[in-house]
C-alpha cells in the first residue's frame, strides 16, 4: 500500500471513531508488552516491525474478541486465553494523537520549520511546511493528565516507523530525512513519553510505575 493511501486510511479510521484489526494469535501474543495503561485507557506504546500493518503508536484497545476491556492485565489475558487462532481487536486510532503530513520537495530540513529536542517539538515556525501544509502549531495540544494544561507534541512515528521516546534529536532528523517527498508525522502530547516508559500519570501529575 502506498504511504499516501496508508495516511488517508488512518485519517478515515481516526474520524470514524473505531476500527477493527484481525491478527493471528501466534503473532500478537508475543508482543503484549507493547500495551500500557493510563487514565483508564489501554494504549499501544510501541509497534514492532511485525505489527506495523496492524497498529499505530497511541492506538487505544477497546475490545478483544467480544470482551470489553477493563484494564491492561485483562486485555493481555483475553489474548492469551482465547481459543481462536485469530484475534479480533476493536480499537480507537490514536485518540490522543494527531497526524501532520506534507510534501517536502527539497533536502533542506529548515524548510520543514521545526525546532526539535529529542522527539519533542519545541517550536513550530509559521513559515515552515509543518505549519503551512501540515497545519501544525506550537504548544497546540493538551496534556494527558487531568489538569488539561497545554503542552508540546512529541513525534511518535515518522512515515509509520516508531520513534523511541529516548531518541536523540539527530536520530529523529535522520528518520525525517529518509522519509522522502511525503512526510507523515504522528504526534502525541509530551507526557505520552512517560506512558511509553512504563509509568502512569496520576491526578497530581506524579508518575506511578505500571506493573506488568
Amino acid at each position: 500500500m502506498k504511504i499516501e493511501t496508508q495516511c488517508k486510511k488512518l485519517k478515515g479510521e481516526k474520524l470514524s471513531g473505531t476500527a477493527t484489526v484481525r491478527i493471528a494469535k501466534t503473532i500478537i501474543v508475543r508482543y503484549l508488552s507493547m500495551l500500557n495503561e493510563t487514565r483508564d485507557s489501554i494504549l499501544v506504546t510501541d509497534v514492532p516491525c511485525e505489527l506495523k500493518d496492524y497498529f499505530r503508536v497511541g492506538d487505544q484497545w477497546l475490545k478483544v474478541n467480544d470482551n470489553m476491556l477493563k484494564n491492561v492485565h485483562f486485555a493481555r489475558d483475553c489474548v492469551r486465553m482465547s481459543d481462536k487462532p485469530e484475534i479480533e481487536i476493536t480499537l480507537k486510532r490514536i485518540p490522543f494523537g494527531t497526524i501532520c503530513d506534507f510534501q517536502w520537495n527539497s533536502d533542506n530540513v529548515d524548510d520543514i520549520g521545526l525546532k526539535l529536542h529529542g522527539n519533542e517539538i519545541e517550536r513550530v515556525y509559521p513559515e515552515g511546511l509543518a505549519h503551512r501544509r501540515g497545519s501544525l502549531q506550537s504548544n497546540d495540544t493538551t496534556c494527558l493528565n487531568s489538569a488539561g494544561l497545554r503542552c508540546n507534541y512529541v513525534i511518535t512515528e515518522v512515515n509509520f516507523d516508531c520513534v523511541q521516546p529516548n531518541a536523540s534529536t539527530e536520530q529523529v532528523w535522520e528518520m525525517i530525512k529518509k522519509a522522502g517527498r511525503i512526510v507523515i508525522l504522528i504526534l502525541h502530547p509530551v507526557d505520552f513519553r512517560t506512558v511509553q516508559r512504563g509509568y502512569d500519570i496520576d491526578e497530581n501529575d506524579m508518575y506511578e510505575e505500571v506493573r506488568s
